[in-house]
């Protein structure tokens, strides 16, 4: 009896991990990040800042990660600044990570957003769900 309920637990388990856990907590997973860099990667050009928000965890580090940053070059540009007031300072190249306040930002077409669905309530270039269809992040220039 006892290798029997082993067994069933550990296969629940298994299920619960490789199956459900994804579709149910993606979003305590910072999921999206991957899917929402590559694409402001790809048309950052157009834009001659990219503000990015902090409600979205420490986004300086996805992208940075992700955009295969030069450590030695955003380290002379400032590196990290960590702690309530003085994370707002992170930034690079043209990357500014900050809170979104949308109804008073500058809407020039010259500024692209990345933040959450509360901050941009409508975003008119893309928008990355999580995996139960739920809104994780909102890209939008105007």
């Amino acid at each position: 009896c006892i290798v029997l309920a082993a067994a069933f637990n550990i296969l629940y388990f298994l299920h619960a991990y490789f199956v459900h856990k994804n579709q149910e907590v993606s979003q305590f997973w910072q999921y999206g990040y991957k899917e929402a860099v590559p694409y402001v990667a790809s048309i950052a050009e157009r834009y001659q800042r990219i503000v990015v928000s902090t409600k979205l965890e420490q986004p300086h580090m996805f992208f940075l990660f992700y955009l295969k940053y030069d450590p030695v070059a955003y380290l002379a540009e400032g590196g990290t600044a960590s702690g309530g007031f003085a994370e707002v300072q992170n930034r690079f190249g043209r990357y500014e990570f900050r809170p979104i306040d949308w109804d008073s930002e500058k809407k020039d077409g010259l500024t692209l957003f990345v933040g959450t669905p509360k901050e941009i309530p409508a975003p008119n270039l893309r928008t990355i769900s999580y995996f139960d269809g739920s809104s994780a992040v909102s890209i939008a220039d105007r």
